[in-house]
């Protein structure tokens, strides 16, 4: 069937992501067995490599979420319109929904982490 298929794609693409989330997952436990030994080098810290981890860690798994959450949907479509869901929902639009939903939510966070609506210092409200 290939990847042609909208289905396969879907599941290709959340594959890949959940492999790259558990080499993330293995790396960061790598780093909490090197700091609980005391085995790495002085000059790493480990606290830039989880913030690094934590970084990199992220992006898998959104992409993962929203794959699945496309994968619903057509599911959804599949049982409301069983006759017509494969000529809507082609496997381009369902991988041009993918990259929309990563760009909206990669759009929104970095829109939310750049605005500061309050801030507190010490007891006093600024």
């Amino acid at each position: 069937m290939g990847l042609r298929n909208g289905v396969n794609q879907n599941f290709f693409i959340l594959s890949i992501a959940d492999a790259l989330q558990g080499v993330m997952a293995l790396c960061n436990s790598m780093c909490y067995i090197l700091e609980w030994f005391e085995l790495h080098p002085k000059a790493v810290s480990y606290f830039v490599l989880d913030g690094l981890l934590e970084i990199a860690y992220a992006f898998p798994l959104y992409v993962s979420l929203i794959t699945m959450m496309v994968i619903a949907l057509v599911r959804c479509c599949c049982v409301m319109m069983p006759f017509t869901v494969q000529r809507i929902l082609t496997a381009r639009k369902q991988l041009a929904a993918i990259l929309f939903f990563l760009r909206a939510y990669d759009g929104c966070s970095y829109l939310c982490s750049n605005l500061r609506i309050i801030r507190v210092e010490g007891l006093r409200w600024v």
